[in-house]
């Protein structure tokens, strides 16, 4: 049974919500914005989180906050409580990361569809974030996530093995960061190239940790990840087949040259 926690400083909100809730879901409350954080803090992860946007001590904003900036709640849909008359006020609360709002009195139709509707929808998302953690597990190619500024927001170990960067510094850097001085720029114009047509393909060198240059054929397209517009990136590395071609136009080369040689003769 999905798990709802309400928080909000008045019983009453709480007793009407519960029983709105209480046949299809399990419900939790706490009555301030300090004691909830505590019980997620404590190892509650509720599927929704129903909060009061006015409570002594802590108001919502920043209970909501706490909770999108915290690992293990900030993928937690959070749902808003106002009264009818400071609705129009809700973009705050959804530009702080809320997936919506509902409005006191309560309809209980419209709680329940609102809390059904968000529920489904993390679902979906989770799933298909599943799908792309998978695929960063089985992938015999370097993978990261990125935001379309191209600050990386996920990479796979393969990725942090050929850059020789941990994972958690390679959340510190942008892609362009991870390529050669005289590269970034290249990869700047194909993240606007991406914005503008969704894909791109081209090729760059990455420098490692260590200073060591490898070659990339670099696929990118736009995803959505963790509710936003995003770019997957595959990092194939063509370090030997660029050695390979350019032992082969050597030998060519040397060819063309033992040809021209012999006409002369």
């Amino acid at each position: 049974m999905k798990q709802i926690f309400i928080i909000d400083d008045d019983p009453a909100n709480i007793e009407v919500l519960t029983d709105i809730l209480k046949p299809d879901y399990e419900v939790f409350f706490a009555r301030s914005g300090t004691k909830a954080l505590a019980r997620l803090a404590d190892g509650l992860v509720p599927d929704m989180i129903l909060l009061d946007v006015k409570m002594p001590e802590m108001d919502g904003y920043e209970v909501c906050r706490r909770i999108n900036q915290t690992l293990g709640t900030a993928d937690i849909p959070v749902i808003f409580i106002t009264a009818m008359d400071a609705a129009e006020n809700e973009t705050r609360g959804l530009q702080l990361g809320a997936a919506d709002y509902i409005t006191r009195p309560f309809n209980p139709e419209i709680v329940r569809a609102r809390v059904r509707n968000h529920l489904a929808l993390a679902e979906a998302k989770n799933e298909s974030e599943s799908r792309y953690r998978a695929l960063f597990t089985n992938t015999a190619d370097g993978v990261m996530i990125c935001d379309f500024d191209g600050r990386i927001r996920e990479a796979n170990a393969v990725m942090t093995s050929q850059t020789g960067y941990g994972r958690e510094e390679l959340l510190q850097m942008t892609f362009a960061d991870t390529c050669r001085p005289e590269e970034a720029g290249l990869a700047d114009k194909q993240f606007t190239l991406i914005r503008e047509t969704g894909y791109a393909t081209f090729e760059t060198v990455q420098i490692g940790k260590d200073g060591a240059n490898r070659a990339l054929e670099v696929n990118a397209h736009c995803i959505e990840f963790n509710g936003r517009p995003s770019v997957l990136i595959f990092c194939r590395d063509i370090t030997r087949r660029k050695a390979a071609e350019a032992e082969l136009q050597r030998h060519r080369d040397r060819l063309e040259e033992l040809v021209a040689l012999r006409t002369d003769e």
